[in-house]
């Protein structure tokens, strides 16, 4: 299983290196030959991401434990705002000090590691505390490697939040709010409230928006909630089922399970959203077997759910059987599935 390293950072330092790029040229004459042909290498294009931490003996006890591949959350006092997989790491004081300056202590950030192109999620911290089981309002401080447990329930919410936002830039969601200019009475569910002598109407209008759109908001942001903790039971229940068969399995911050280096799983939980949950599944795994089409070229692609895929009393798990993909999902205590997956 992959590390997930959470760090804080200042809104400043943020903007520096992780919410635009930084050009590998600026520092190449600060890295050594083989630094330099490593990460030309993996940033063809010379734009990459990188952070740091300074060399107490806490955080270099986490950055020696840091490997290519595994997953970054960076936190701020608003919550997760990036999210990335490690792509290298080097011990470099002179390339900190010139991207960053001196943090307070006058220490440099001189445990530096690289990443992939962020993605922006929007993880709150009150969110992140209940995902993780930290008090109210606690704000975690400096850097530090989650334990395994608490380190899935974070990524299957994030990545989930990813898949979303993905989606919703190509499909809006069905229930987008189309009220913003909405009158007083639509405001309020087509009611007709009574008028009250001083009432501001232009002022209430907007308050009531506002607090319409921060109750839509709680309540999606339960919803997904909901649909995370549905999706870990899922991926667990496969793992399981793969365990009690001898098989191997394997998870990453995107791919939900690899099952004995053979299928490759991907999991989504069920609401009112069957085809836009299926959609995302064919995608991507069709992606993912591109990305892995050398390493591991005779992949058979899966697609779980934890209900039949149905919408509108069609069987969509017969579309993506048509796609090349088997299609399985979770029964009582079982599971059952399209042909190719029987």
């Amino acid at each position: 299983m992959a590390n997930l390293l959470v760090q804080s950072a200042s809104p400043e330092n943020l903007a520096k290196s992780i919410l635009r790029p930084v050009k590998l040229q600026h520092f190449a004459n600060l890295l050594s030959a083989r630094d330099l042909t490593e990460l030309n290498a993996r940033y063809p294009d010379g734009n990459c991401w990188v952070w740091g931490l300074t060399p107490g003996p806490a955080n270099k006890r986490f950055w020696d434990r840091l490997q290519e591949g595994d997953d970054v959350a960076i936190i701020t006092s608003e919550g997760v705002r990036c999210y990335a997989l490690i792509t290298y790491k080097e011990q470099n004081r002179n390339l900190a000090l010139s991207i960053w300056g001196p943090a307070r202590s006058g220490k440099a950030y001189e445990l530096v590691y690289f990443s992939t192109r962020p993605e922006v999620v929007s993880v709150s911290l009150d969110q992140y505390n209940r995902l993780t089981g930290y008090r109210y309002r606690h704000m975690p401080q400096n850097a530090f490697i989650l334990d395994p447990k608490k380190a899935q329930t974070v990524r299957s919410f994030i990545k989930q939040q990813i898949a979303e936002q993905a989606i919703n830039a190509v499909v809006p969601p069905e229930t987008e709010d189309s009220t913003v200019n909405a009158t007083l009475d639509e405001a309020i569910f087509h009611a007709s409230p009574p008028v009250l002598v001083g009432f501001d109407k232009s002022t209430s209008e907007r308050s009531i928006h506002v607090f319409k759109q921060t109750a839509d908001l709680a309540a999606r942001a339960q919803q997904l909630e909901r649909k995370v903790r549905a999706h870990e039971q899922l991926v667990k229940r496969i793992a399981e089922k793969a365990s009690h068969n001898h098989l191997s399995t394997h998870s990453s911050a995107y791919i939900d399970l690899l099952v004995d280096s053979k299928w490759l799983v991907e999991a989504k939980s069920l609401g009112d959203d069957a085809v836009r949950q299926a959609r995302a599944a064919l995608s991507q795994l069709y992606h993912y077997r591109f990305e892995y089409r050398d390493e591991l070229p005779s992949l058979i692609l899966v697609a779980a759910f934890t209900d039949r895929p149905l919408h509108s009393g069609k069987d969509l798990g017969i579309f993506l059987e048509t796609c090349g993909i088997a299609v399985v999902w979770a029964a009582q205590d079982r599971f059952e599935g399209t042909d190719a997956a029987t």
